[in-house]
């Protein structure tokens, strides 16, 4: 799958595997910087965008890695 994870608003067609695959790609990224940088702002924002594009995946998700 292709993460083209700018905004995910009305984007309602990813499966749950894509979901994941998606959130520990960006997840993987923001890691990749300290707090300060830029990136790490980014990121978090684009996580964000994520969650809240697919609440149900993001409570199965938190359920499982919890």
């Amino acid at each position: 799958m292709m993460l083209n994870a700018t905004t995910f608003e009305g984007d309602n067609t990813m499966t749950y595997q894509e979901y994941v695959a998606a959130y520990e790609s960006l997840l993987n990224k923001f890691f990749g910087y300290t707090s300060n940088e830029v990136g790490s702002l980014m990121y978090a924002e684009k996580l964000s965008d994520l969650e809240e594009a697919y609440p149900q995946y993001e409570a199965q998700r938190e359920a499982v890695w919890a």
